[in-house]
């Protein structure tokens, strides 16, 4: 922080060392450490990240629209969205669809690939499995509270009982 890096950068150099990363009491279940360094940021800085151009931004709306405009059309952006995710780069499809979502979230085929994206990200962390939870569909969404713990609580329970296997497009 002190040598001016974004969040981002600092999560690139942060990484545990190998005896404690496969430590099995240190199993990143209800975090991940590039979470808590992105929270360690804020705590000491703010929302500031030191990029300006976050100081007075466009909405995200305006800037999914601008970007989809840039990539030649929400069709070709979710192209690119599932090109990545068959290349295994998860985090970029799931950025570009987000883009997709924003601006169209009532189409299943986006809402879908979301969901699918979601789903290949997730590994047997409790907080990652929330994604799962979370991600646009047509179902209906949960209040808050203990509704929200209690749900995701048996979910989870169910989904680490199961023997699922990682689907074939996330390969």
């Amino acid at each position: 922080m002190n040598r001016g890096y974004s969040p981002e950068e600092i999560v690139e150099k942060v990484k545990l060392p190998k005896r404690l990363a496969d430590h099995p009491h240190l199993y990143e279940l209800y975090g991940r450490v590039d979470w808590s360094v992105k929270s360690t940021f804020a705590g000491y800085m703010g929302w500031f990240d030191g990029d300006v151009a976050r100081l007075s931004s466009i909405s995200p709306k305006e800037r999914a629209e601008k970007i989809i405009k840039l990539a030649g059309g929400i069709e070709v952006l979710i192209d690119s969205a599932s090109q990545a995710m068959k290349k295994g780069e998860l985090r970029w499809a799931l950025e570009l669809v987000s883009h997709a979502h924003k601006i169209s979230s009532d189409n299943e085929d986006v809402k879908g690939m979301k969901r699918d994206i979601v789903g290949c990200r997730v590994g047997p962390s409790r907080v990652e499995f929330t994604q799962i939870e979370s991600a646009p569909s047509s179902q209906h969404r949960l209040d808050t509270g203990s509704k929200v713990n209690e749900f995701t609580d048996t979910f989870y329970l169910r989904f680490l009982s199961q023997n699922i296997p990682t689907p074939t497009k996330c390969l």
